[in-house]
């Protein structure tokens, strides 16, 4: 929440989390914080291009 506030309403912060219990928990914090500048993505990122299930 720091650095969404550290950006500005005009800045964005972009978030990755790939597992679905806290996508979850990060999306309800956001909302009840009313954070509009977090782009939350339900993913994860890495060095390969390959998929991880």
């Amino acid at each position: 929440m720091r650095i969404a506030k550290a950006v500005g309403k005009t800045g964005k912060v972009y978030g990755f989390e790939p597992t679905e219990e806290n996508f979850f928990k990060a999306n309800r914090n956001i909302s009840i914080n009313g954070l509009k500048n977090i782009i939350l993505h339900k993913l994860a990122l890495g060095e390969g291009k390959e998929k991880v299930f």
